[in-house]
């Protein structure tokens, strides 16, 4: 539960804008990671509050690192922060279908694998 609150977070800092990044892709984008959070099944024990100060690691999707200024900014909050880390949201597309329209099945699951794995690099 801890890294689901850190890359949630870290999501929500760094994967404000869309269309800036030349890496944004179908499977690869701020919204698509978001509503994968949502196809976990929610944990049957009520989730602990984090205990301060964190060691977080951020990332901005579809980028390799995210903003220095962003990683400074956390930094400088040491009463929340212990160590603040930048670790790349980019992965390699491999979707092949229709560039529009609503994720099929297959990127969905394409899409929260790659959630789970930034969430294991965290």
């Amino acid at each position: 539960m801890k890294h689901a609150l850190l890359i949630l977070t870290v999501l929500a800092i760094s994967g404000c804008s869309a269309g800036l990044s030349p890496r944004e892709t179908r499977t690869q984008n701020y919204p698509a990671f978001i509503l994968s959070l949502y196809d976990y099944p929610r944990p049957a024990t009520p989730a602990q509050p984090p205990t301060l100060p964190m060691r977080i690691a951020v990332a901005q999707i579809g980028e390799i690192a995210p903003p220095q200024a962003v990683l400074d900014h956390l930094r400088r909050q040491s009463g929340l922060f212990t160590r603040v880390e930048g670790i790349p949201g980019v992965f390699e597309d491999v979707s092949g279908s229709a560039s529009s329209g609503a994720l099929i099945t297959s990127e969905r699951q394409q899409v929260r694998d790659r959630m789970a794995r930034l969430q294991h690099l965290a």
